[in-house]
């Protein structure tokens, strides 16, 4: 298909394997005419994760601060979104014992920086404050950690959360 956003050469019909069979199963797609990469299970956690934290992290920002552009995010509240990174980082460790690799922080910004989408997309129902998939995931972590009597490991991403809840900047 050509490159990404960020320089990688992307494929059409592009997949990836984990597993005690990765390698036959990835030699079966090739010979199929397939792109297949394989992964150790935790290299492929560890970037799905990476994905979720940065639709996350940069769709929350950009939708409290009156829907930004994903491109504009971290021009203008790059402090705010590095600290929610943070956090959410620590909680991540602690709870799932998941730690995103050195340099993540940049490796965001340098993607969000590449998107032309116009807008934020948490209006849209795929991202719903509803999804188990990501702002709520992270203020599930937060919340359980407060009902245990544990400090919330990531308070600015709960306190924009509940603030864009509150307000109705994200879909129901």
């Amino acid at each position: 298909i050509g490159e990404d956003a960020m320089g990688q050469q992307k494929f059409a019909a592009e997949s990836c394997v984990t597993g005690k069979w990765a390698g036959a199963v990835a030699d079966r797609c090739r010979r199929a005419g397939f792109f297949c990469a394989e992964f150790f299970h935790r290299d492929w956690r560890r970037q799905m994760i990476e994905a979720v934290v940065f639709e996350s992290t940069y769709n929350l920002v950009g939708a409290v601060h009156k829907h930004v552009p994903v491109s504009e995010v971290h021009e203008f509240f790059g402090g705010e979104v590095d600290d929610m990174l943070y956090e959410i980082q620590r909680g991540l460790r602690g709870h799932l014992a998941v730690t995103l690799l050195s340099g993540f922080e940049e490796r965001m910004a340098a993607y969000a920086a590449a998107q032309k989408r116009s807008k934020t997309d948490n209006r849209l129902s795929s991202c719903s404050g509803s999804s188990p998939y990501r702002n709520a995931f992270f203020y599930a972590i937060s919340t359980d950690a407060l009902a245990r009597e544990f400090p919330d490991p990531s308070p600015t991403h709960t306190e924009y959360w509940e603030f864009a809840r509150e307000n109705g900047l994200l879909a129901d």
